[in-house]
């Protein structure tokens, strides 16, 4: 399985960035400044729990036959 934040790091999914709800900003817990979604550093560290795929499947579309060998 490919997670995107393995391949291209990027702010929005470091361990150390969070989303500060009140300002609508993302902060980084390392420099205590405001960073962007996009951008990265040496210090990035994968969190899992902040990745959330953007395309939800459809299983509807879907038969039991699609499923079958």
């Amino acid at each position: 399985m490919r997670i995107k934040g393995t391949t291209k790091p990027c702010c929005a999914l470091c361990a150390y960035a969070h989303f500060e709800k009140k300002d609508e900003q993302l902060l980084c817990m390392l420099t205590n400044e405001e960073t962007d979604k996009d951008f990265t550093c040496k210090k990035f560290k994968y969190d899992i729990y902040k990745y959330h795929p953007s395309k939800k499947v459809n299983f509807e579309k879907f038969s039991k036959e699609d499923f079958e060998l």
